[in-house]
């Protein structure tokens, strides 16, 4: 066996060697070595001993100067990194394995802080970078006070809406920093997101500052500045501390109109009062519910002297909570805030009878016509009993008829309708409804295909 194995030695020495140099070939043909750029935004740029930094700026300058990173027109921020390696390595790299950091103890004579790039599987001297480094320049500093605007994001859960918002470190927030960055300022805003909250709690908002222009400062203008809260502690991570008040909603709470400072003639009465929608869904303070009692009165917005006919208005229902309730009441998300109002006025001895549109008789309509008329629902028919043992009448007893037929043409019109009415009644005016006339489009053999389809 041992002779055996002994025999040719040279020879199968020669193979494996042959065989290893077969392998490094086709591993170098397979899996190449090669080079890949990846863009790192601004944003995940780590800075770090940017306070030590910034202090010691301050000390050898009496606090009158601050370091600001300064770019040409052309520079967005990002860096891109270029790594060499196997092709097998960069398939599975992604730009978010890569770290890229600046710390500001490095900072070089020239005002600059060299980049810090590690990825993971890859040594050192196989990386590079462009910029290679972050430039700096100091500059004078400049503080100012600025006040804070609110703004939220997202819903509550269901049944709830959002009641108030107030930031713990209080209303105004003290900014420090370069002044070629201070001098832009235009908003500070606290974002906080409310979504699916069910109960009253504090959550961290996010401080965003804008410029002139409506752009949000870059993460490195960002970190070029102090904030502070009013009272001067600094606020860090640019988060703050937000108190967040959610109401309940109470739904079908009944809509009323208050009717006393509407006067009529003589000769004639307020018989109805119609609203649409008759009951709506309102978010408040426990006491605010409370109080309504399952009702809001509408007060103040309708009134009229010597009325002889039907007052019709619409009440913005937003705005009138804005006014008489503040930030005690308000609407559910999504609701309409309009309300129609129809006070309907009779002179004495008349009655005014709603009849379904949809039980009028039409007749003379163009085929080639699409109608849409006004009201949609129904329409107010005024009669007078002439007959004092006549039935009380209904809409049931009541025949309408809408004549087109001198109505061919596309536009809108007021048509006045045809009434019979039973025996014991007559009519007081003649009542009309608005029409639409619109040309019906013929279908082309195409969009008939694609129905068909």
């Amino acid at each position: 066996m041992k002779k055996c194995l002994g025999n040719n030695f040279g020879l199968k020495l020669l193979s494996v060697f042959v065989a290893i140099l077969i392998w490094l070939m086709v591993v170098n043909v397979d899996d190449p070595e090669k080079t890949k750029a990846f863009v790192i935004p601004e944003q995940r740029i780590q800075m770090t001993n940017v306070e030590e930094a910034q202090a010691k700026a301050e000390q050898d300058q009496d606090g009158k100067k601050v370091y600001s990173v300064v770019r040409d027109d052309d520079e967005s921020g990002n860096v891109t990194v270029y790594v060499t390696a196997r092709r097998s390595v960069l398939d599975k790299l992604t730009s978010a394995d890569i770290t890229v950091s600046a710390n500001m103890q490095n900072m070089t004579l020239q005002d600059t802080v060299p980049y810090e790039v590690t990825v993971p599987g890859v040594k050192r001297e196989n990386v590079q970078c462009f910029p290679v480094a972050m430039r700096f320049v100091l500059e004078d500093k400049s503080e100012k006070t600025y006040a804070i605007s609110l703004s939220t994001s997202g819903q509550p859960a269901s049944g709830y809406e959002l009641g108030d918002v107030k930031i713990r470190e209080g209303e105004n927030i003290i900014i420090a920093g370069p002044t070629s960055i201070t001098k832009t300022i235009d908003k500070v805003e606290v974002q906080v997101d409310v979504s699916n909250m069910s109960e009253n709690k504090t959550v961290t908002g996010s401080v965003v500052i804008t410029d002139r222009n409506g752009n949000n400062l870059s993460k490195t203008q960002m970190d070029s500045l102090e904030i502070k809260t009013s009272s001067g502690a600094l606020i860090k991570d640019n988060e703050v501390n937000a108190v967040v008040t959610l109401w309940k909603v109470q739904q079908n709470i009944r809509l009323k109109v208050d009717t006393s400072q509407i006067q009529v003639d003589d000769g004639y009465i307020l018989t109805s009062v119609d609203l649409t929608p008759s009951t709506i869904n309102l978010a408040g303070s426990e006491a605010t519910l409370e109080a309504l009692n399952g009702e809001l009165v509408i007060e103040g917005i309708i009134n009229s002297t010597g009325a002889t006919s039907t007052i019709e208005q619409t009440i913005d229902l937003s705005d009138y909570l804005q006014d008489h309730y503040k930030k005690a009441l308000k609407l559910e998300s999504g609701s309409a805030t309009a309300v129609s109002v129809r006070i309907q006025i009779e002179k004495v001895g008349t009655t005014t009878v709603s009849v379904p549109v949809s039980d009028f008789t039409i007749i003379g309509q163009a085929e080639d016509m699409k109608i849409v008329l006004t009201p949609a629902d129904k329409v107010p028919v005024e009669v007078r009993k002439e007959d004092d043992n006549a039935a009380a009448i209904t809409a049931k007893d009541i025949s309408v008829t809408m004549d087109l037929s001198n109505y061919q043409n596309e536009g809108n019109y007021t048509v006045e309708l045809q009434v019979e009415l039973p025996d014991g009644y007559a009519l007081e005016s003649v009542p009309s409804i608005k029409v639409n006339l619109e040309k019906i489009q013929p279908v082309t053999e195409t969009e008939t295909e694609t129905t068909e389809e």
